[in-house]
């Protein structure tokens, strides 16, 4: 989540209930419904682009590089200029 702004760049999904444990970053823009009740989110994302995801290690920090390569990844491709 960006302080500035309180925006979201990210969801981290941990992989567990379909692998073995792995965690990925997902976009957010592929949210398609937030079930609050049952403490889902469904995306638009297949398991298998999921599944072929770079994995994701908190302790390493997301820059300009990774962060480009990420939305390159899910499509989500933004200027290089753009966070």
């Amino acid at each position: 989540m960006e302080e500035a702004d309180w925006s979201i760049h990210y969801l981290v999904v941990d992989t567990k209930n379909w692998w073995p444990r792995k965690k990925v970053l997902i976009s957010p823009h592929s949210i398609r419904e937030i079930d609050w009740t049952d403490n889902l989110v469904n995306i638009s994302v297949d398991r298998q682009r999921v599944k072929d995801s770079p994995a994701y290690d908190a302790s390493v920090t997301v820059d300009r590089a990774s962060e480009n390569h990420f939305h390159k990844y899910y499509g989500d491709v933004r200027p290089s200029g753009q966070l």
